[in-house]
């Protein structure tokens, strides 16, 4: 791995999680395929993720399908996993549930032979949050119950801070209201700690707090 160019990359998720998403793609744009098959992998998702995160969805497919193939010629298979869940999102983004549904159910069962606790924990967190969009809310609570569990044995606070927002969006569509809201709270207070200013907007805006998240994106 070209570590110089993995620095920029990470460089760029930094900022891409702070909310800075244009400042992160100006540094992706510079970095994408360098010829060095991981850190060519770390780009292409990132930037993904960029282009997902601005709703434009079908180029972060695009950028997610290719990032899939360099992996699998790299046989990273763990990755493989990760990228398939972040392509779900996208298809969730976009509206075809059913199609993200079967991405979500693909990366788990991926993770589950090659990835962790954390990593198989989100995936089950957004499979919950595609199951709510369909308004399958029993499965989707099982899905953050298995999320939740699998994220406390874990290490990445950042993955438990969505899954946290994301089982939010359940527990307000079962119009559980109190305990969203003091869940809510906390998040906010992590979101805080943490410097993740896109989830810390995402919180606010669901808590109902639109003018506190109009003055944290204007300070962005």
């Amino acid at each position: 791995m070209n570590q110089e160019h993995q620095i920029r990359v990470n460089e760029a998720n930094e900022l891409r999680d702070a909310g800075k998403t244009e400042e992160a793609k100006d540094i992706l744009q510079k970095e994408i395929l360098y010829h060095d098959g991981e850190v060519d992998v770390n780009t292409l998702i990132s930037m993904g993720i960029c282009l997902s995160n601005e709703g434009d969805y079908d180029m972060a497919i695009s950028h997610f399908k290719r990032a899939i193939k360099l992996a699998e010629g790299e046989e990273d298979f763990s990755k493989v996993g990760n990228i398939t869940r972040d392509m779900a999102i996208a298809y969730m983004g976009k509206g075809t549930i059913s199609t993200a549904i079967n991405h979500f159910l693909e990366s788990y069962k991926n993770l589950l032979v090659h990835g962790n606790n954390d990593s198989i924990g989100i995936t089950a967190s957004k499979l919950g949050l595609a199951y709510k969009k369909a308004g399958n809310y029993k499965e989707a609570k099982k899905c953050f119950q298995d999320a939740n569990e699998r994220l406390a044995r874990g290490h990445h606070h950042y993955w438990m801070l969505i899954s946290g927002i994301d089982e939010c969006s359940l527990l307000i569509a079962m119009r559980q209201f109190k305990k969203a809201r003091e869940k809510l709270d906390r998040l906010i207070f992590q979101a805080i700690l943490q410097g993740k200013e896109y989830k810390l907007v995402e919180a606010l805006i669901m808590r109902g707090d639109t003018e506190m998240a109009r003055s944290r994106m204007q300070m962005s």
